[in-house]
């Protein structure tokens, strides 16, 4: 039985058309699918279970709040160009740490 395509299929399949990428970018082109699928998989339970259960907030929306961060972190970390123009170097972007309060830096 074939599997249906996902939207991280789609994702990766894309990027892996468009980019030549190295061993450590294909983990992280992965888990960027594979996040996003699981986010797909979030939003169809809050379709059908809705926004609260039992007067409280779904956890789902929750968990799919943090997934949405990672999602954006692992995106910055693969650092695709802008643009196709091989005059345009990556953007090397950090991912952020947490933030403290009051303390030095």
């Amino acid at each position: 039985m074939d599997m249906p395509v996902t939207r991280g299929d789609n994702f990766r399949a894309s990027v892996v058309g468009r980019y030549e990428l190295q061993d450590h970018e294909i983990v992280l082109l992965d888990e960027i699918a594979r996040t996003m699928d699981d986010l797909d998989a979030l939003a169809a339970h809050v379709a059908s279970a809705g926004h609260t259960i039992a007067g409280r907030v779904n956890p789902a929306l929750t968990e799919a709040r943090q997934m949405r961060i990672a999602l954006a972190r692992l995106v910055a970390a693969l650092r695709l160009p802008e643009d196709d123009s091989e005059n345009v170097p990556q953007r090397r972007v950090g991912v952020r740490g947490t933030y403290a309060l009051g303390g030095s830096q």
